[in-house]
């Protein structure tokens, strides 16, 4: 569900006028919304106007002794929940953070993009969460599968509703260790794909991982029919910063050896 604030109240200036929200849950008479800050707090329902009524499917909903309403995402329906993230619950804050940056890599792909701009052969799409969650040894490696599934997903998603009229391909690229790197392109035609896995230069090294290593495999994901997952030693080395990792790709590669 997404709303748009009426009117400017002092009592709420966290909130902006005409600016559409998401709705993340609901209390009885309150939404609860990701305000200006992105903190998840309650507000009066009669602040706003609704501009989209949708509410996903996995919602659950309950109701109070007087016909009250909750209804939460299945991952913050707990009671208490809220409670616990306010007072900087570790758990409750990772179980946020979490769903919240499954949401956003959904928004950013509901749509299949455009070039990043026109002639460029390429759009693409960086990890939307901070470095400091993803790639914080706090995090446990169930949150960090979690991202690395929702790229794939998303990534199968675009290739559902890609256009008929042009050729393109969907990958997933997964940065490990460091999983802030990870993004999702779409290579339009075939010039700047052709060229994009050659990497070897003094500044930047792709070497190809053995055909037995398997990224889908290591990690128990899983993958559309059509899709193929490879995966390269990548080594950086200039004057100020060298890194020695893995990069992987998985989804339309076709013939890229």
């Amino acid at each position: 569900m997404k709303v748009i604030l009426n009117l400017k109240t002092k009592q709420y200036n966290d909130l902006t006028p005409n600016k559409v929200y998401r709705v993340i849950g609901i209390e009885a008479a309150d939404f609860r919304i990701l305000n200006d800050e992105e903190r998840p707090y309650l507000y009066p329902n009669n602040l706003f106007s609704i501009v989209d009524p949708y509410e996903p499917d996995e919602w659950i909903t309950e109701y109070g002794e007087e016909g009250e309403r909750f209804s939460y995402p299945r991952e913050l329906n707990r009671a208490g929940f809220f409670e616990d993230y306010f007072d900087d619950d570790k758990e409750a804050i990772l179980t946020f953070e979490s769903w919240q940056m499954v949401q956003r890599i959904r928004d950013e792909t509901e749509n299949f993009p455009e070039e990043d701009f026109p002639g460029c052969g390429y759009w693409h799409m960086h990890l939307p969460v901070s470095q400091g969650f993803i790639d914080s040894p706090e995090t446990p490696k169930a949150i960090r599968k979690t991202c690395i599934q929702t790229l794939i997903d998303r990534a199968g998603h675009l290739c559902s509703i890609k256009p008929a009229d042009i050729s393109t391909r969907v990958v997933a690229a997964i940065n490990l260790p460091h999983l802030f790197g990870a993004q999702l392109i779409v290579f339009f035609g075939s010039e700047y794909f052709d060229n994009f896995f050659d990497r070897n230069s003094p500044e930047q090294k792709w070497i190809l991982l053995p055909n037995d290593r398997s990224l889908v495999e290591e990690w128990d994901l899983g993958i559309p029919d059509n899709f193929e997952d490879r995966g390269y030693r990548e080594i950086i080395e200039d004057e100020d910063y060298s890194y020695d990792g893995e990069i992987w790709f998985i989804g339309e590669l076709g013939d890229t050896r």
